[in-house]
């Protein structure tokens, strides 16, 4: 199984330490710093989480050339990650830095400078999938809305080459504009960009199977999947599903939905279907925001968590 992932590539990066007294300059905590880490985020986690499942991701997304993409692009084939990177001297590497006290998050400070996507960077992304879709087992798009579907082309591109080679193509949206997802095989907003899209398409309905199939049809969606949080996770096919959260614990909600997208994605390449895909990755997503800071999968944590359904994990 050969998954490619197509989207925003974030470097999370973490500063750890102890916060023991409260600045005197301003009332604000003092962190004492003891180590720095570094975790894929975005559409890179999703890959990880793809690879720790057990398939090949091929990743693609956008870098610049500076010295986090140096981290990122090591990180990246440290995980076993196939990277297919665009570069751009332009671009500034997308970086997320939480400062950590104590386990508990004090502040991000994001950098980024997203613009558009031009027409050179086009021009590559095209010819490499047109390459790459068709050996593809199927193909995830991960929209953190910072540049690589700014211009709603490149993604309808995109669909419309994976509808036409018969490959599933698997979106986590961001913002109101879902013209740029139409024909998709699923899409799986949280509950935010689920009400953002019903107020901007003008949807008046209270009812939540009404306005997710009015979505289906208003773009050609096969599969919709809304994530709830702690009420867990509703799934609109021909019919209406909906799963309760299994979190035990929450620590951490980063990376909830990248671990989401890629074990439903996974398991549907892998004959299961859908609504037992999803029932899965509810699962997944209990176990990894239990833990601290943006963290993928584990198979086996996986495999012992899901002994009571009565679905064969492979």
């Amino acid at each position: 199984m050969n998954i490619i992932v197509i989207g925003d590539i974030i470097l999370d990066k973490y500063l750890w330490g102890n916060v023991t007294r409260i600045s005197p300059e301003a009332p604000v905590p003092i962190v004492l710093l003891d180590s720095i880490t570094h975790n894929l985020g975005g559409a890179a986690n999703v890959a990880q989480n793809i690879v720790n499942l057990g398939a090949k991701a091929t990743l693609i997304g956008l870098v610049g050339v500076d010295e986090d993409s140096v981290i990122l692009t090591s990180l990246i084939k440290e995980k076993n990650i196939i990277p297919e990177l665009l570069t751009d001297a332009s671009y500034s590497t997308i970086v997320k830095t939480r400062v950590m006290g104590r386990s508990q998050q004090m502040i991000r400070i994001d950098k980024e400078r997203v613009g558009d996507f031009c027409y050179t960077l086009k021009e590559k992304l095209t010819t490499k999938l047109t390459l790459l879709i068709p050996k593809a087992t199927c193909v995830i798009l991960s929209d953190y809305a910072k540049g690589m579907f700014v211009d709603k082309e490149t993604s309808k591109w995109i669909i419309t080459t994976c509808n036409k080679n018969k490959v599933p193509i698997f979106v986590d949206p961001k913002g109101v504009n879902w013209s740029k997802y139409e024909g998709a095989t699923c899409v799986t907003p949280n509950k935010k960009e689920f009400n953002e899209i019903i107020k901007e398409e003008q949807i008046d309905h209270n009812d939540f199977l009404t306005n997710a199939n009015k979505l289906k049809e208003r773009f050609s969606i096969n599969n919709l999947l809304v994530t709830l949080g702690s009420e867990g996770m509703t799934l609109f096919t021909n019919r209406e599903k909906h799963f309760n959260s299994v979190a035990k614990t929450v620590y951490d909600v980063s990376g909830a939905g990248d671990t989401v997208i890629a074990t439903m994605a996974y398991y549907v390449a892998k004959g299961y279907t859908m609504e037992e895909a999803v029932e899965i990755a509810n699962i997944a997503a209990g176990i990894v925001i239990s833990k601290v800071g943006t963290q993928p999968i584990n198979k086996e944590e996986l495999k012992n968590e899901s002994k009571h359904l009565q679905i064969h994990l492979k």
